[in-house]
């Protein structure tokens, strides 16, 4: 995707070393210089999913999307108004969907959003997914987890899992020329702490930044999903050249637009098939075995002429 060469992001994901499927999440999205740019400035997100295999990956995708999709459209010019909307119409959302199938019933998601507007950054956020800054050597929280830690860890608060509304957490904060802004689920943070990612964010770049620590998280155990978007202000201009960077590997290829296909909701049809056959044949053989009709033999006769 295109970037102004003001920042320097960073994306990895990865499933784990233990998990089957990645139920987290993300999106960027970076206008070029026109009249969406000056009013929207840039948006990064991270969720991360929960509700079972195909629950947890559809609330992250559904809630950011949500989100996403509504701060576009808003007509709000205050920030903190519309990353309010959107994170509204992520709640709306996934229950919404949620309602659609029963697998569906409990599915939820941490959502942590960065909206960068010139030299201020507007910070959503309901979850434990974070948002840190690296700033002058230092690494700070800027949002505070809605979790408690024992005796294992809990959301006490999350988009979804059966509730249509949600209390959230924006918050505005200023930006410096040389700031890097942190966005991970806890696959990231429960392994690697503070003072590991401290050192990989010295890296040359954002991305490499964002690979060494998700490779931490890995050869940590790598016991959940990681996510992470690095965020490096290189100057306050926000007018800089357009230049590619590559998504990771692992992601989805629409995970940086608000299109993308998502994984059907309609009910396989192969167990009404199996249900079908074996309630003939239990028919057939109760003809068999009450009257002594062997419907098969006498079909095989027809057919023979």
């Amino acid at each position: 995707m295109l970037v102004q060469v003001d920042i320097d992001v960073g994306v990895a994901t990865h499933t784990g070393q233990v998990r089957n499927t990645n139920e987290d999440d993300f999106l960027l999205i970076v206008p070029d210089r026109d009249e969406l740019f000056d009013r929207m400035g840039r948006l990064f997100v991270v969720a991360d999913g929960m509700g079972g295999v195909s629950g947890g990956s559809e609330a992250s995708r559904a809630a950011v999307r949500s989100l996403a999709a509504t701060m576009l459209d808003s007509t709000q010019s205050d920030p903190e108004t519309r990353m309010h909307e959107g994170f509204l119409e992520a709640c709306r959302g996934v229950y919404s969907l949620s309602k659609e199938s029963p697998r569906l019933r409990e599915m939820g998601t941490t959502l942590t959003a960065v909206n960068l507007i010139a030299d201020q950054i507007v910070i959503g956020h309901v979850g434990d997914s974070r948002c840190q800054l690296f700033r002058r050597g230092k690494l700070s929280p800027l949002t505070v987890d809605h979790a408690v830690q024992e005796p294992r860890s809990l959301l006490t608060r999350c988009i979804g899992a059966g509730q249509e509304v949600e209390e959230v957490d924006v918050a505005r904060h200023s930006v410096q020329v040389g700031d890097v802004f942190v966005l991970m689920t806890d696959g990231v943070w429960n392994v690697v702490d503070g003072s590991g990612i401290a050192s990989a964010l010295r890296a040359k770049t954002a991305q490499e930044a964002a690979d060494r620590i998700v490779h931490a998280a890995n050869l940590a155990g790598g016991p959940d999903n990681s996510t992470i978007i690095v965020l490096r202000i290189l100057s306050g201009e926000g007018t800089g050249e357009l230049r590619d960077i590559e998504l990771p590997y692992e992601e989805k290829a629409e995970a940086a637009s608000l299109g993308g296909a998502a994984i059907s909701l309609i009910a396989p049809r192969w167990p009404w098939f199996v249900l079908f056959v074996a309630s003939l044949l239990a028919i057939l053989g109760a003809s068999r075995l009450l009257y002594g009709v062997d419907w098969i033999m006498r079909m095989r006769d027809l057919w023979a002429g």
